[in-house]
Protein backbone atom coordinates (compact mmCIF):
# COMPACT_ATOMS: atom_id res chain seq x y z
CA UNK A 1 0.00 0.00 0.00
CA UNK A 2 1.29 3.87 -0.76
CA UNK A 3 2.46 5.65 2.43
CA UNK A 4 -0.28 8.49 3.44
CA UNK A 5 1.66 11.60 2.59
CA UNK A 6 2.65 13.50 5.72
CA UNK A 7 0.79 16.67 7.57
CA UNK A 8 1.35 20.12 5.62
CA UNK A 9 1.88 22.78 7.92
CA UNK A 10 -0.94 23.54 10.17
CA UNK A 11 -1.37 26.87 8.67
CA UNK A 12 -0.81 26.18 5.19
CA UNK A 13 -4.54 26.45 3.92
CA UNK A 14 -5.49 29.60 6.09
CA UNK A 15 -2.24 31.86 4.99
CA UNK A 16 -3.11 30.17 1.08
CA UNK A 17 -6.10 31.87 1.99
CA UNK A 18 -5.66 35.21 3.65
CA UNK A 19 -2.53 36.08 1.66
CA UNK A 20 -3.18 33.92 -1.98
CA UNK A 21 0.42 32.42 -1.65
CA UNK A 22 2.39 29.99 0.05
CA UNK A 23 6.21 29.57 0.31
CA UNK A 24 7.75 26.00 1.26
CA UNK A 25 11.47 26.75 2.29
CA UNK A 26 14.09 23.90 1.46
CA UNK A 27 11.23 21.54 0.91
CA UNK A 28 13.30 20.26 -2.35
CA UNK A 29 16.38 18.58 -1.62
CA UNK A 30 19.47 21.10 -2.91
CA UNK A 31 21.45 18.64 -4.23
CA UNK A 32 19.04 17.10 -6.89
CA UNK A 33 18.51 21.13 -7.33
CA UNK A 34 22.31 21.37 -7.66
CA UNK A 35 22.22 19.01 -10.94
CA UNK A 36 18.94 20.18 -12.60
CA UNK A 37 20.57 23.40 -12.96
CA UNK A 38 24.20 22.30 -13.89
CA UNK A 39 22.50 19.98 -16.84
CA UNK A 40 20.10 23.36 -17.87
CA UNK A 41 23.52 25.42 -18.11
CA UNK A 42 25.64 22.64 -19.93
CA UNK A 43 22.65 22.11 -22.61
CA UNK A 44 23.69 25.69 -24.25
CA UNK A 45 25.84 29.10 -23.97
CA UNK A 46 23.87 31.52 -21.90
CA UNK A 47 24.90 34.91 -23.29
CA UNK A 48 24.15 36.87 -26.22
CA UNK A 49 25.20 33.75 -28.33
CA UNK A 50 21.24 32.32 -27.16
CA UNK A 51 19.97 35.39 -29.24
CA UNK A 52 19.11 35.66 -32.92
CA UNK A 53 20.91 38.13 -34.90
CA UNK A 54 19.18 41.50 -35.46
CA UNK A 55 19.00 40.84 -39.23
CA UNK A 56 17.96 38.07 -38.85
CA UNK A 57 14.94 38.62 -36.66
CA UNK A 58 14.05 41.52 -39.04
CA UNK A 59 13.59 38.79 -41.45
CA UNK A 60 11.45 36.57 -39.27
CA UNK A 61 7.86 36.48 -38.58
CA UNK A 62 8.30 38.68 -35.33
CA UNK A 63 5.70 37.06 -33.30
CA UNK A 64 5.71 35.57 -29.70
CA UNK A 65 3.15 33.28 -30.39
CA UNK A 66 4.40 29.91 -30.02
CA UNK A 67 8.09 30.81 -29.17
CA UNK A 68 7.82 29.38 -25.46
CA UNK A 69 8.24 25.74 -24.82
CA UNK A 70 5.93 23.40 -26.71
CA UNK A 71 5.20 19.42 -26.46
CA UNK A 72 7.84 18.10 -28.20
CA UNK A 73 10.30 20.92 -27.67
CA UNK A 74 10.54 21.17 -24.19
CA UNK A 75 14.00 21.10 -21.83
CA UNK A 76 11.84 19.50 -19.03
CA UNK A 77 11.56 16.30 -20.80
CA UNK A 78 15.53 15.86 -20.80
CA UNK A 79 15.65 16.16 -17.25
CA UNK A 80 14.71 14.08 -14.31
CA UNK A 81 12.85 16.57 -12.76
CA UNK A 82 11.37 13.08 -10.04
CA UNK A 83 12.82 15.17 -7.25
CA UNK A 84 10.06 17.74 -7.77
CA UNK A 85 7.35 15.37 -8.66
CA UNK A 86 7.48 12.71 -6.43
CA UNK A 87 9.01 14.43 -3.16
CA UNK A 88 6.54 13.19 -0.64
CA UNK A 89 6.42 16.38 1.79
CA UNK A 90 5.75 18.37 -1.30
CA UNK A 91 2.95 16.79 -2.64
CA UNK A 92 1.18 16.76 0.85
CA UNK A 93 1.32 20.38 0.56
CA UNK A 94 -0.48 20.26 -3.03
CA UNK A 95 -2.99 17.15 -2.16
CA UNK A 96 -3.98 19.57 0.88
CA UNK A 97 -5.57 22.43 -1.32
CA UNK A 98 -6.17 20.49 -4.74
CA UNK A 99 -6.96 16.78 -3.01
CA UNK A 100 -4.85 13.68 -3.83
CA UNK A 101 -5.54 12.91 -7.06
CA UNK A 102 -4.35 15.90 -8.68
CA UNK A 103 -2.63 16.64 -12.03
CA UNK A 104 0.89 17.83 -13.32
CA UNK A 105 -1.03 20.02 -15.80
CA UNK A 106 2.08 21.95 -17.68
CA UNK A 107 5.25 22.47 -16.69
CA UNK A 108 8.14 24.82 -18.42
CA UNK A 109 11.52 26.47 -17.46
CA UNK A 110 11.96 29.74 -17.03
CA UNK A 111 15.37 31.64 -17.62
CA UNK A 112 15.57 35.18 -16.43
CA UNK A 113 18.01 36.95 -18.48
CA UNK A 114 20.01 39.57 -16.93
CA UNK A 115 19.94 43.03 -18.70
CA UNK A 116 23.87 43.05 -19.53
CA UNK A 117 23.58 39.80 -21.66
CA UNK A 118 20.99 41.16 -23.76
CA UNK A 119 21.93 42.44 -26.96
CA UNK A 120 21.42 46.07 -27.69
CA UNK A 121 18.94 45.97 -30.55
CA UNK A 122 16.92 44.24 -28.24
CA UNK A 123 17.52 46.54 -25.31
CA UNK A 124 16.84 49.93 -27.70
CA UNK A 125 13.11 47.86 -28.85
CA UNK A 126 12.36 46.91 -25.52
CA UNK A 127 13.28 50.04 -23.81
CA UNK A 128 12.69 50.35 -20.25
CA UNK A 129 9.17 48.71 -20.45
CA UNK A 130 7.88 45.64 -19.46
CA UNK A 131 7.88 42.71 -21.55
CA UNK A 132 6.26 39.78 -21.67
CA UNK A 133 8.52 37.01 -23.13
CA UNK A 134 12.10 37.22 -25.14
CA UNK A 135 10.92 34.35 -27.02
CA UNK A 136 10.88 36.09 -30.80
CA UNK A 137 14.39 37.39 -30.03
CA UNK A 138 15.78 33.74 -29.44
CA UNK A 139 17.48 31.49 -32.18
CA UNK A 140 14.78 28.79 -33.06
CA UNK A 141 16.73 25.96 -31.63
CA UNK A 142 16.94 27.22 -27.92
CA UNK A 143 12.96 27.63 -27.88
CA UNK A 144 12.70 24.72 -25.05
CA UNK A 145 13.08 27.56 -22.25
CA UNK A 146 11.23 30.45 -21.61
CA UNK A 147 13.03 33.32 -21.48
CA UNK A 148 12.03 36.70 -19.32
CA UNK A 149 13.79 39.89 -18.22
CA UNK A 150 11.00 40.84 -15.83
CA UNK A 151 7.33 40.89 -15.56
CA UNK A 152 4.76 43.51 -15.04
CA UNK A 153 2.11 42.75 -12.20
CA UNK A 154 -0.11 40.11 -13.28
CA UNK A 155 -2.39 37.66 -12.92
CA UNK A 156 -1.83 33.84 -13.98
CA UNK A 157 -6.08 33.92 -14.93
CA UNK A 158 -5.31 36.23 -17.98
CA UNK A 159 -4.63 32.81 -19.64
CA UNK A 160 -7.50 31.06 -18.70
CA UNK A 161 -9.03 32.00 -21.91
CA UNK A 162 -7.03 29.28 -24.19
CA UNK A 163 -7.44 26.80 -21.62
CA UNK A 164 -9.81 23.80 -21.78
CA UNK A 165 -13.07 24.21 -20.51
CA UNK A 166 -13.36 21.65 -17.90
CA UNK A 167 -10.14 23.47 -15.83
CA UNK A 168 -11.86 27.21 -16.78
CA UNK A 169 -13.52 26.97 -12.94
CA UNK A 170 -10.33 28.15 -11.65
CA UNK A 171 -9.33 25.11 -10.06
CA UNK A 172 -5.67 25.44 -10.75
CA UNK A 173 -2.39 26.99 -9.21
CA UNK A 174 0.86 27.95 -9.77
CA UNK A 175 3.82 25.45 -8.35
CA UNK A 176 7.50 27.42 -8.85
CA UNK A 177 11.13 25.57 -7.71
CA UNK A 178 13.58 27.39 -7.16
CA UNK A 179 16.73 25.60 -8.29
CA UNK A 180 19.59 28.10 -6.23
CA UNK A 181 19.40 31.09 -4.22
CA UNK A 182 17.42 33.89 -4.71
CA UNK A 183 18.28 37.07 -3.00
CA UNK A 184 16.48 40.74 -2.96
CA UNK A 185 19.52 41.28 -6.12
CA UNK A 186 18.07 38.40 -7.97
CA UNK A 187 14.32 38.85 -9.45
CA UNK A 188 12.48 37.25 -5.93
CA UNK A 189 9.12 36.94 -7.11
CA UNK A 190 6.97 39.85 -5.91
CA UNK A 191 3.46 39.06 -4.85
CA UNK A 192 0.87 41.42 -3.66
CA UNK A 193 -0.82 39.69 -0.35
CA UNK A 194 -4.85 39.24 -0.77
CA UNK A 195 -5.12 40.60 -4.23
CA UNK A 196 -6.75 37.38 -5.18
CA UNK A 197 -9.44 37.61 -3.12
CA UNK A 198 -11.02 40.06 -5.49
CA UNK A 199 -11.08 37.52 -8.40
CA UNK A 200 -9.73 37.95 -12.32
CA UNK A 201 -9.60 41.85 -12.94
CA UNK A 202 -8.60 43.54 -16.03
CA UNK A 203 -4.86 44.00 -17.48
CA UNK A 204 -3.52 46.04 -17.15
CA UNK A 205 -4.14 46.31 -13.64
CA UNK A 206 -4.84 49.48 -11.62
CA UNK A 207 -2.48 49.12 -8.59
CA UNK A 208 -0.95 52.77 -7.88
CA UNK A 209 1.74 53.50 -4.77
CA UNK A 210 0.03 55.64 -1.95
CA UNK A 211 2.94 56.15 0.34
CA UNK A 212 4.49 52.79 1.71
CA UNK A 213 1.54 50.81 0.57
CA UNK A 214 -0.25 50.16 -2.99
CA UNK A 215 -3.72 50.80 -3.68
CA UNK A 216 -5.10 47.81 -6.32
CA UNK A 217 -8.52 49.06 -7.64
CA UNK A 218 -10.47 45.80 -9.40
CA UNK A 219 -12.95 46.27 -12.25
CA UNK A 220 -15.45 46.01 -10.05
CA UNK A 221 -14.80 48.98 -8.30
CA UNK A 222 -14.05 47.62 -5.53
CA UNK A 223 -10.61 48.64 -4.41
CA UNK A 224 -8.10 47.29 -1.50
CA UNK A 225 -4.92 48.27 0.20
CA UNK A 226 -2.05 45.99 -0.29
CA UNK A 227 1.88 45.72 -0.48
CA UNK A 228 4.06 44.72 -3.31
CA UNK A 229 6.08 41.98 -1.45
CA UNK A 230 9.19 40.27 -2.72
CA UNK A 231 9.63 36.67 -1.82
CA UNK A 232 13.49 35.87 -1.27
CA UNK A 233 13.92 32.09 -1.54
CA UNK A 234 16.76 29.50 -0.45
CA UNK A 235 18.00 26.83 -3.33
CA UNK A 236 15.29 24.09 -2.87
CA UNK A 237 11.95 26.19 -1.86
CA UNK A 238 8.89 26.15 -3.96
CA UNK A 239 6.28 28.67 -3.72
CA UNK A 240 3.01 28.72 -4.69
CA UNK A 241 -0.32 30.85 -5.38
CA UNK A 242 -3.61 31.41 -6.48
CA UNK A 243 -3.86 32.44 -10.06
CA UNK A 244 -5.99 35.24 -9.29
CA UNK A 245 -3.26 36.44 -7.06
CA UNK A 246 -1.04 39.69 -8.51
CA UNK A 247 2.48 39.14 -8.80
CA UNK A 248 5.54 39.86 -10.61
CA UNK A 249 9.39 40.04 -11.11
CA UNK A 250 12.13 43.00 -11.74
CA UNK A 251 14.55 42.81 -13.33
CA UNK A 252 17.82 40.90 -12.22
CA UNK A 253 20.12 43.93 -11.16
CA UNK A 254 23.43 41.97 -11.19
CA UNK A 255 24.21 40.05 -13.86
CA UNK A 256 23.22 36.77 -13.04
CA UNK A 257 20.90 33.94 -14.92
CA UNK A 258 18.04 32.38 -12.70
CA UNK A 259 16.71 29.03 -13.13
CA UNK A 260 13.31 28.15 -12.16
CA UNK A 261 10.26 25.61 -13.19
CA UNK A 262 7.01 26.41 -13.42
CA UNK A 263 4.23 24.48 -13.11
CA UNK A 264 0.43 24.44 -13.27
CA UNK A 265 -0.80 22.28 -11.39
CA UNK A 266 -4.86 21.06 -11.73
CA UNK A 267 -7.49 19.02 -9.96
CA UNK A 268 -8.74 15.88 -10.75
CA UNK A 269 -11.17 16.17 -13.08
CA UNK A 270 -14.63 15.83 -11.43
CA UNK A 271 -13.32 16.11 -8.08
CA UNK A 272 -15.55 17.75 -5.74
CA UNK A 273 -15.43 20.10 -2.56
CA UNK A 274 -11.99 20.30 -3.05
CA UNK A 275 -10.23 22.67 -0.42
CA UNK A 276 -9.34 25.02 -2.95
CA UNK A 277 -13.30 25.32 -3.41
CA UNK A 278 -14.04 27.02 -0.30
CA UNK A 279 -11.17 29.11 -0.92
CA UNK A 280 -12.82 30.55 -3.86
CA UNK A 281 -16.49 30.58 -2.60
CA UNK A 282 -14.85 34.15 -0.68
CA UNK A 283 -14.27 35.38 -4.05
CA UNK A 284 -17.36 37.41 -4.85
CA UNK A 285 -15.91 38.31 -8.72
CA UNK A 286 -15.65 35.84 -11.79
CA UNK A 287 -12.90 33.59 -10.97
CA UNK A 288 -11.70 34.02 -14.96
CA UNK A 289 -12.44 36.15 -18.15
CA UNK A 290 -14.25 34.68 -20.87
CA UNK A 291 -11.87 36.73 -23.34
CA UNK A 292 -7.91 36.91 -23.25
CA UNK A 293 -6.86 39.52 -21.32
CA UNK A 294 -3.04 38.68 -21.73
CA UNK A 295 -1.16 41.92 -22.83
CA UNK A 296 0.15 40.51 -26.17
CA UNK A 297 -3.36 39.96 -27.02
CA UNK A 298 -4.52 43.97 -25.84
CA UNK A 299 -1.31 46.16 -26.57
CA UNK A 300 0.26 45.89 -30.41
CA UNK A 301 3.17 45.30 -31.65
CA UNK A 302 5.76 46.93 -33.01
CA UNK A 303 8.10 45.73 -35.37
CA UNK A 304 7.79 42.59 -33.24
CA UNK A 305 8.28 44.99 -29.70
CA UNK A 306 4.94 44.53 -27.74
CA UNK A 307 3.82 48.39 -26.37
CA UNK A 308 2.48 48.42 -23.23
CA UNK A 309 2.35 51.28 -20.81
CA UNK A 310 4.20 51.70 -17.82
CA UNK A 311 2.65 51.17 -14.34
CA UNK A 312 4.12 52.82 -11.32
CA UNK A 313 5.98 49.84 -10.80
CA UNK A 314 7.58 49.62 -13.99
CA UNK A 315 8.34 52.98 -13.53
CA UNK A 316 9.86 51.91 -9.96
CA UNK A 317 12.05 49.56 -11.78
CA UNK A 318 15.35 51.89 -12.18
CA UNK A 319 14.61 54.47 -9.63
Amino acid sequence: MPQPLPSPSPDFLSRFSEEGYYCCERILEAAACARAETAIRNSRPFGPELFMTEEAYNASEKTHYGTNPLPGRNILDTLDTTFVTANHSLRSYIAALLGENFRWFYSKLVCRVPRDAMPAWVLNGIGLGPTTTLGAFIKPEYRDIAYYHDNEIHQDIMDYARMPEENKEHRLITLYVYLDDVTLRDAPTCVAPGTHLLGAGNFPYDITKTGSTWQYRHASGQSMETSLKPVPTPAGSVLMWHSCLLHGAKPIADGRWRFGIRYMLACAKGAKNIPLDTINARIQNPLYQEKETTARAIFPNHNGFLLMPQSDWTRSYFE
